[in-house]
């Protein structure tokens, strides 16, 4: 069983996560993330309603089109929001784009 198998927004963000993280996106698909992808990175987000969430061990990816907004964290699972529900990013190392640019 490939990681996708068990969460579909791997899949969704696999090319751009490929881009980042400097494997292919099947390696992604098929291994999933690992520990160390998430090494010395923090995200904060504020969402449009005012709330706001911070995770440890978390970076953000914007999907293929910019459509839709990827968390994902070591710990806590993937998350997946409309960009326009997110007000505010920021993040310990640069927030990358739909074209897998750093």
């Amino acid at each position: 069983m490939s990681a996708v198998d068990d969460d579909p927004i791997l899949d969704r963000y696999a090319d751009p996560l490929a881009a980042y993280l400097g494997r292919t996106a099947d390696q992604i698909r098929q291994d999933g993330l690992r520990a160390e992808d998430f090494a010395d990175q923090s995200l904060e987000i504020t969402f449009t309603d005012g709330s706001s969430a911070q995770f440890l061990s978390a970076f953000l990816v914007m999907a293929p089109g910019d459509e839709a907004v990827g968390i994902f964290t070591d710990a806590c699972g993937y998350f997946e929001f409309q960009p326009n529900q997110v007000q505010l990013a920021t993040a310990s190392r640069t927030v990358f784009g739909g074209e897998g640019g750093a």
